[in-house]
């Protein structure tokens, strides 16, 4: 990804420095969580919604990610190509899962 398409995706997808329920500091928690340090609000970035949805739901397809979270089938395509997301062959279709060898990327609990 190059230096422009980045600052293109951080204008689509900011990143909250202060909460917007108390004002408090948001902090970020890794695999694209932020948590108010104050009361304990959450803003998941678009690849943390991607993240969270397929922890909770299992792999699913480009199509049913992008449906289901609200994130365009590009940016999904984005995430495959820069290795943040990885297409994994379970079935005669291709499905998508989180890459765990992010930076800052944990094991769900």
């Amino acid at each position: 990804m190059d230096d422009s398409s980045k600052f293109e995706k951080l204008i689509e997808d900011p990143v909250p420095r202060n909460c917007p329920d108390c004002s408090g500091i948001m902090v970020f928690k890794g695999g694209g969580s932020y948590v108010c340090e104050d009361c304990g609000y959450e803003f998941l970035t678009e690849f943390g919604r991607l993240k969270r949805y397929i922890y909770e739901n299992g792999p699913k397809n480009a199509f049913e990610l992008s449906i289901a979270t609200g994130v365009s089938r590009k940016t999904i395509q984005e995430y495959v190509r820069d290795g943040r997301l990885e297409a994994v062959a379970e079935t005669a279709t291709y499905e998508l899962q989180p890459h765990l060898g992010e930076p800052g990327g944990e094991e769900p609990a």
